[in-house]
């Protein structure tokens, strides 16, 4: 196939994760021998389908990106009816596209502020509010939905923690080099066993992992700090704070210490090595990581970790994979998050990516450390580095997908630029 680049309109949110994320739903629920009516690849074709209907609808109106040359022609409303998104560029079943409408939109009359991140049912039409948001919201839509809707709760949360962690595994192994990396290893401290998730060494630093895969409900009001916020955060990742506190303070003692994997022991020297605690998150958050030392309340946690959730992890490694320059970034992370405990940092964890490894973080770190009590997020309100990251990513992605199910070249190709 004569293969031809195209660009897609402009959007922020990750959507390689995003369908990463979704194949792993997936993944889980066949596990767990649940058939919710539809395959990752129907899914896949649909979400295509709509982004080249809002391509078709927003690219002419805005000049941004390409206009894919796609049956749909004239459009004159980001509305549509399944009977105009199966007629057109892409094979779809009707009653597979129906049954995925059942159960991702929900009527205008009863919209909520959430389902911003679901599909608006309007009479016989549908649409979204932004194509991106709904991308990344399909993986809690479906779930929520599975979850509500007679599958083995219990089988499913052991899965999807399990292939939690070996998707994340195999996302560092592919991105990183001149690493290792242990999974599922123990150490003991006072006799006492203690589980690692993932273990990250390189010859200057070690990173320590702790995976969650568990429910987060954040509120609606992502910058008021209270007590609300702190006991949904405290459910959903309280004991991995308190596993990595400790796991810290062990691999920080400068001598060589033992990790066990089954029968093996693994002897590791922590001289003169930087420790680094981090904790992923399955689900989307956009709340904690910037305003964590302000939120957490337990005297028992002396050493917060950079908290992330895997849609800004994988974005960020896609974007290096430079295991020094991830490091330096999480190096600078812990010292504002336990050293100035007082600053407001971003709310977006690209955002604070992008500032702390551009040319302007020395110079900014130099006020911080004087005035010590200083809000930054707005330097990054408006989400540059995270659109600039996502930026080839998506395009990549938009190709793949052109490729995978469409017939287009460059000789029926009829875009602007």
């Amino acid at each position: 196939m004569d293969s031809k680049d195209f660009r897609g309109y402009d959007y922020c949110e990750d959507l390689h994760s995003s369908l990463i994320k979704l194949s792993l739903f997936f993944e889980i629920i066949k596990a767990c021998g649940y058939n919710i009516g539809f395959s990752y690849d129907d899914l896949e074709k649909v979400v295509l389908q709509i982004q080249i209907f809002i391509n078709a609808y927003t690219v002419p109106k805005n000049k941004l990106g390409d206009l894919l040359p796609s049956k749909y022609t004239n459009i004159s409303s980001p509305l549509f009816t399944i009977t105009e998104l199966i007629s057109n560029d892409i094979y779809l079943d009707k009653d597979i596209v129906n049954r995925i409408f059942d159960i991702l939109s929900i009527s205008i009359e009863e919209i909520k502020d959430d389902d911003v991140y679901g599909v608006i049912k309007v009479d016989n039409k549908y649409c979204m509010v932004y194509f991106d948001y709904f991308v990344a919201g399909l993986y809690e839509k479906l779930e929520h939905f599975v979850i509500n809707n007679g599958i083995d709760k219990d089988k499913y949360y052991k899965f999807r923690g399990k292939y939690f962690e070996r998707l994340l595994n195999e996302t560092f192994k592919s991105e990183l080099k001149n690493i290792q990396i242990y999974k599922n290893t123990n150490y003991y401290l006072s006799d006492e066993k203690n589980e690692i998730d993932l273990l990250i060494l390189n010859e200057n630093n070690i990173i320590i992992v702790e995976c969650k895969s568990s429910n987060y409900n954040e509120p609606i009001n992502l910058m008021e700090i209270n007590d609300s916020l702190y006991k949904g955060l405290k459910n959903s990742f309280g004991r991995g704070f308190k596993t990595l506190d400790k796991a810290y303070y062990y691999f920080r003692t400068g001598s060589v210490i033992e990790i066990h994997k089954n029968d093996e022991i693994v002897k590791i020297d922590t001289a003169n090595k930087e420790i680094y605690t981090l904790m992923i998150s399955l689900k989307s958050i956009k709340s904690i990581s910037g305003n964590l030392s302000k939120i957490i309340k337990d005297k028992n946690i002396n050493h917060i970790p950079l908290v992330i959730c895997y849609s800004d992890l994988l974005t960020i490694l896609k974007n290096t994979n430079d295991i020094q320059k991830i490091c330096y970034y999480l190096k600078q992370r812990d010292y504002i998050l336990n050293s100035l405990s007082n600053v407001t940092f971003d709310l977006d964890e690209v955002d604070a990516y992008g500032i702390i490894t551009s040319n302007q973080y020395e110079r900014l770190i130099d006020s911080i450390k004087i005035m010590r009590n200083i809000d930054l997020s707005y330097y990054t309100t408006n989400s540059a580095y995270r659109k600039e990251a996502n930026f080839e990513i998506n395009n990549l992605v938009l190709n793949y997908l052109i490729n995978k199910y469409t017939n287009w070249n460059s000789e029926n190709y009829g875009g602007n630029k």
